[in-house]
């Protein structure tokens, strides 16, 4: 249920929805019902298939492209009052607008509103290319998001292991929070109290679990125990509690991304990506394994103490990991291949190929 002052767009079951126009017709007298499709604040909510879209292609229609061949060709000038107004008013504002549906342009905005205050002749033309973007049939697409961020980095970061650090405890703390949201949907139990879901918060929930993937073999080593732990008192603050969410649950596998599917690889290095190749030639992300490549996984428990996340995974399979424990892990950790198939920019439907046996993760939690 979203409201805006007396305007109220609400989704649930037929008897539900009765249910709130009677009681609102109560309240405040007669109301009207609209259908989908229909607008609600600046989006419009359309019926698709079995389930509901909600799209501001209405708005971006009529978004205008600038005719800025006036400007001169000195990129770097700074702009005029009137020209910084242009950008603001005319065009930021819009993108700013749509951004709430069309997440694949919240790093372009990012980016160009930070320039806002220095802004030069390039920036007028990045804002129109942005605008053009948004317009171009190939960047739609349905998507399901369960969570959408978008900002600079608040902490200056000493190394590539500490900016690392840094996202990978952002993300957890993101799959921690989307994870307790859908479990209270989903637990068994009707209307769970506040110590169930505190104890889901903490231990995470078993049907929902949470997997980490990483590119840097520093920070896998270090939330592993591979490496001794930082220095650095802020990054081993983080370190610790990445081991502790592995330790309790919240996090199941820790996964280094061989590089042979590090798709990224080529924008910064002078290589021939078949990965990258194959994503901009078909749409598909594939991740594969390498035969005894590292995935790190621990059962877990609540009985460790600060001595224990020190220690790291060595420790904890010789002193905590039952043979029947190690066996379950072994048996995930064989060379195969994960296929994610992107439809559009965060519409994942996950398939795990291990051991030669594929498993759909409707059909196992185990898989991600």
């Amino acid at each position: 249920m979203t409201t805006h002052v007396d305007d109220i767009a609400v989704c649930g079951g037929a008897e539900f929805l009765e249910k709130e126009y009677a009681f609102l017709s109560g309240r405040f007298g007669k109301i009207s019902v609209q259908q989908p499709p229909f607008n609600h604040c600046g989006s419009r909510y359309n019926k698709v298939a079995s389930s509901f879209s909600i799209d501001q292609q209405e708005f971006i229609d009529r978004m205008k492209v600038m005719d800025f061949k006036d400007l001169g060709d000195d990129q770097s000038r700074p702009l005029t009052p009137a020209e910084t107004s242009t950008l603001r008013r005319s065009i930021l504002g819009g993108l700013l607008w749509i951004t709430a549906t069309r997440l694949d342009l919240v790093a372009d905005v990012g980016v160009l509103q930070s320039r806002v205050t220095k802004a030069t002749v390039q920036d007028l033309h990045l804002a129109n290319a942005i605008v053009k973007k948004a317009k171009m049939a190939q960047y739609r697409g349905d998507a399901h998001i369960l969570f959408s961020h978008g900002a600079k980095a608040k902490r200056t970061s000493y190394s590539t292991s500490h900016s690392e650090t840094l996202a990978a405890i952002s993300g957890l703390e993101t799959a921690s929070l989307v994870a307790l949201r859908l479990a209270e949907l989903l637990v068994p139990t009707e209307k769970p109290t506040l110590l169930q879901l505190a104890a889901l918060q903490e231990a995470g929930a078993p049907f929902l679990p949470a997997d980490a993937m990483t590119d840097c073999k520093d920070f896998y080593s270090l939330t592993t125990g591979g490496s001794s732990l930082p220095q650095d008192r802020s990054q081993r603050v983080y370190i610790l509690a990445h081991r502790e969410a592995r330790l309790c649950g919240r996090l199941r596998w820790v996964i280094f991304v061989p590089t042979q599917s590090m798709v990224a690889d080529a924008l910064t290095k002078p290589m021939l990506s078949r990965q990258l190749l194959h994503l901009l030639s078909t749409g598909q992300v594939v991740f594969r394994n390498e035969d005894g490549h590292p995935l790190g996984a621990m059962p877990p428990t609540t009985d460790f103490n600060e001595d224990d996340l020190e220690a790291g995974d060595k420790k904890w399979i010789n002193t905590m990991m039952t043979t029947a424990d190690i066996k379950a892990v072994q048996s995930f950790a064989t060379s195969g291949t994960w296929t994610t198939t992107m439809c559009y920019i965060l519409d994942i439907k996950f398939k795990l190929l291990v051991g030669g046996h594929a498993v759909r993760m409707a059909d196992d939690t185990r898989t991600g």
